[in-house]
């Protein structure tokens, strides 16, 4: 960082792909690294598709060596609704120095992976299935420790998947960031954001029930904790304004002999990492240590 004051930072520019011109509209995107995992981080890998129930999801998967210690061990990674696999480059290597291989996967909707048959987004009710599709592919690839590592929707289909599925007893442990854990609570929070009363929501609710028929106890998480009785590290963002930090607080309450949960000071939506990458890093290293020995 070059200069800071109260309303503008200004960095040095390191790297451009593509062009860059004086008036150019610029954004700024969280995801900080693009490409596959060997363009943006150098890692091995290869792309892979998993059979599903709809057809083959596009995932990629960086190997450990065959000779390594820990080559049964299998970190899956979901990104959010509207994000992408690029999401888990950021904690890539984290994982494969602690041991793990990794599967970045895609799932229905997402570009390149098939549609829902009704085209519909099902907050994370069927969803989940093509997170069981990709459990069962690490499984087939000699996978015994397995953890999940989802981010905002996707930590919505690892509950919906610890809930529903038969292989939900293969998980080892859980890595949620920001995860949405209750569909109703976020809407209401989103609606407050924007404004209006929290019960502004109920219109929008009695929509997503009218076209997918939502089982709203099932997308909140508090209402079945008895499926998350294994090791959970949990980051939120104070400042998320997406998924309100009190389903976190809330969550990690219910769990404390199972939940971690860091509270992360000035993070938005998914931006633990961010906001202080190399201790995200070490709190995720501590955390799988202990998993991949205990097996």
């Amino acid at each position: 960082m070059l200069r800071e004051s109260d309303e503008r930072v200004t960095r040095r520019l390191s790297d451009v792909h593509g062009f860059l011109v004086p008036g150019l509209d610029a954004g700024i995107d969280s995801n900080v690294y693009f490409g596959n995992p060997r363009e943006a981080r150098g890692l091995p890998y290869r792309s892979v598709d998993i059979p599903s129930e709809l057809g083959p999801m596009p995932a990629w998967e960086i190997p450990l060596s065959r000779r390594s210690r820990g080559s049964d061990a299998w970190s899956i990674v979901i990104h959010g609704i509207n994000g992408d696999r690029q999401i888990g480059l950021r904690i890539a290597p984290t994982l494969r120095r602690a041991g793990f291989n990794s599967l970045l996967i895609s799932y229905r909707d997402d570009l390149g992976a098939p549609s829902s048959p009704d085209g519909m987004h099902h907050q994370g009710q069927t969803e989940w299935r093509d997170l069981q599709a990709a459990v069962k592919y690490a499984i087939r690839r000699g996978a015994r420790t397995i953890i999940l590592d989802g981010y905002s929707m996707g930590g919505a289909l690892i509950a919906q998947f610890m809930e529903h599925s038969l292989l939900a007893d293969r998980i080892d442990g859980l890595v949620l960031d920001a995860p949405a854990l209750n569909w109703k609570a976020i809407l209401e929070f989103n609606a407050t954001q924007m404004g209006f009363p929290s019960f502004a929501a109920l219109p929008v609710e009695w929509a997503i029930d009218a076209r997918t028929n939502v089982d709203w106890s099932s997308l909140d998480a508090l209402q079945h904790t008895e499926d998350f009785h294994l090791p959970t590290l949990l980051f939120h963002g104070t400042d998320d304004k997406v998924v309100p930090i009190e389903t976190s607080e809330e969550f990690a309450a219910e769990l404390p002999d199972w939940v971690i949960f860091y509270e992360v000071a000035g993070a938005g939506h998914t931006q633990a990492w961010n906001v202080g990458p190399a201790l995200y890093e070490r709190r995720l290293s501590a955390f799988l240590t202990p998993l991949f020995i205990g097996k």
